[in-house]
């Protein structure tokens, strides 16, 4: 019997974004590239610039831009990005950061019912888009579907950040409703809601997806919740 999320497959991409309209619009770039029949979800929480007069004009049809006037922090857009998604798989993603393979396709194959997430290594570049060394979560696992035992150690010790994670739309709701968790050690209004996002699946579901490969391009500069949280070295 096939898996109901091959029938008519479509995942749903979410952007908080805040007064970041020249990375924003790289990064819905390589989601239009790399991530084709998705939905691009781009939520503007509070925005300044010229992101209002710019993103909507630009892109029309192509994505489903939601403005608000209040920035409460990426969690809240994220939250409102997945209330507003049509799917029932998601993926956050920052708006600095890229996705660089076709993204879609590498990820179709995983997206079955006794998975409870999947998650990638990450390019770390920088601001000319230079690799940096070494990237995130690269060799943790081989390719392929695994216990979800296998993964409790690593979740246990660092954030797997959201911006390498696919997850379903009920499971990240259940996630950002909280706040204030134990060991929320930054206060970019960010790790808290988000580490729940890879640690309650493993209370529901039989296993979790690694793909070794990067699917995404982590944006080290000095604005960017990658030097900030320093978790890269």
């Amino acid at each position: 019997m096939k898996e109901k999320y091959k029938e008519n497959f479509l995942i749903s991409i979410i952007i908080p974004t805040f007064n970041r309209v020249d990375l924003l619009q790289k990064t819905i770039d390589s989601c239009l590239i790399n991530a084709k029949n998705a939905e691009i979800i781009v939520v503007d929480h509070g925005s300044s610039d010229q992101t209002f007069s710019v993103i909507p004009k630009k892109y029309k049809n192509k994505i489903n831009y939601i403005r608000r006037e209040i920035d409460n922090g990426p969690i809240y857009a994220w939250l409102d990005g997945v209330m507003a998604a049509k799917n029932d798989w998601i993926h956050m993603q920052f708006d600095d950061d890229l996705i660089r393979l076709p993204f879609i396709k590498k990820i179709e194959p995983y997206l079955k019912s006794h998975v409870g997430f999947i998650f990638s290594s990450v390019d770390l570049i920088d601001e000319s888009c230079n690799s940096i060394k070494p990237g995130l979560y690269q060799n943790s696992f081989k390719t392929g579907v695994h216990p979800i035992k296998n993964i409790q150690s690593l979740t246990m010790k660092e954030l797997i950040s959201p911006g390498a994670v696919i997850i379903r739309k009920k499971d990240a709701i259940n996630a950002f409703y909280l706040g204030q968790l134990p060991n929320e050690r930054y206060s970019y209004h960010g790790v808290g809601p988000d580490l729940l996002l890879t640690l309650l699946p493993q209370l529901k579901y039989q296993h979790f997806a690694y793909i070794a490969e990067n699917l995404f391009q982590f944006r080290a500069h000095s604005n960017s919740i990658t030097i900030k949280s320093h978790k890269f070295h």
